[in-house]
């Protein structure tokens, strides 16, 4: 299964009101989460198998020496709808 969304999905959406409620945020041991936004991201996920998140963040110029030490860090991806979140995903 593969599942995509892209910020215009987050906020207000060319598909309509289905995904103007939906939000993402990134969470890295180490790195202020407020200085990150999740731009998009693509997973691959199936049974059996090592599941793959594709994740393109924005972030202040003061915060990428932070990513580059965040490599190898706990992450946290969650997915909210309505503010509630619906879906979390941890890896490194």
């Amino acid at each position: 299964m593969v599942l995509a969304m892209s910020a215009s999905q987050a906020g207000e959406s060319i598909l309509g009101a289905v995904y103007d409620d939906l939000g993402c945020d990134l969470s890295i041991t180490g790195v202020d989460a407020a200085n990150l936004r999740v731009g998009s991201f693509e997973a691959t996920e199936a049974l059996s198998q090592p599941f793959a998140y594709r994740i393109v963040l924005a972030s202040t110029s003061e915060t990428v020496a932070d990513l580059e030490g965040a490599l190898g860090q706990d992450a946290t991806l969650t997915v909210s709808r309505a503010g509630s979140a619906e879906r979390g995903v941890c890896g490194i």
